[in-house]
């Protein structure tokens, strides 16, 4: 898998031009560590990617006395109660460069910069459905909308033909998803491999590495352009945080 160090935003911002050069419409993801998989939250103990049914069925129960307008069927809950913390078989990436940034950065302060690398991995979706995923692959549909009509395919509850990754596009039911340009993969119950290591990954997968020593200083220069961890999550939590933050500095 083809890797480009960085140190500071400036050097991101060529490498993310470099690759979309290759990935037109790249989508990202970044880590706090850059040891740590490409996995949904589910898929780490003591969670495991059977209980997804078991958070769902509590979500729905105990979800609709705070909602405006309820979801239609499990999808539309899955992609909600993912973007609230449950565990599920989503795993997020977003459209926006700068946002895998933020999420990169997000715990980093200046006693922390010499600590790890983090890294922001650059997916190219169509690339992966048609090269591993390759599930009834439309190339008119490179990335399928997934919702009720595909319950056979993936299944919330049960899974009996999908053993493979796939990028998709959810329902834009909550302020966050659409700040955040949210996008998705889809993992199955039981996964042969990590995206990060199939054979043909370069195809579909590179990564950033953003190096130890500046990242606090990256971090700083992103948040005077206005991407700040806060204001991804749109909420009175995140006004109230970002009213106090400049005093606590």
């Amino acid at each position: 898998m083809t890797n480009i160090d960085v140190k500071d935003i400036t050097e991101y911002q060529v490498a993310i031009d470099t690759i979309r050069k290759d990935y037109p419409n790249c989508w990202f993801r970044g880590l706090t560590d850059k040891k740590y998989f490409l996995e949904p939250s589910i898929y780490r103990k003591p969670f495991k990617p059977e209980l997804e049914a078991t958070f769902l069925g509590q979500f729905k129960s105990q979800a609709p006395p705070f909602l405006k307008n309820l979801p239609t069927n499990d999808w539309e809950w899955l992609f909600l109660m993912q973007h609230y913390g449950v565990p599920t078989r989503l795993m997020d990436w977003t459209a926006h460069p700068l946002v895998a940034l933020t999420f990169a950065l997000k715990g980093i302060s200046k006693k922390d910069d010499d600590v790890k690398d983090l890294v922001v991995y650059c997916l190219n979706p169509e690339k992966l459905n048609e090269r591993i995923t390759a599930i009834n692959h439309d190339k008119n549909n490179p990335i399928p909308f997934i919702g009720k009509d595909q319950e056979h395919i993936f299944g919330v509850r049960q899974n009996k033909t999908n053993n493979l990754p796939i990028a998709i596009i959810g329902p834009l039911n909550n302020d966050r998803v659409i700040v955040q340009k949210g996008t998705f993969t889809l993992f199955p119950f039981k996964l042969d491999k990590n995206i990060e290591d199939y054979e043909h990954a370069d195809e579909f997968l590179k990564s950033i590495t953003l190096k130890t020593g500046n990242l606090f200083e990256m971090k700083e220069s992103l948040e005077n352009l206005g991407f700040t961890y806060d204001s991804l999550f749109p909420g009175l939590d995140s006004i109230a945080n970002s009213i106090v933050k400049p005093y606590k500095k």
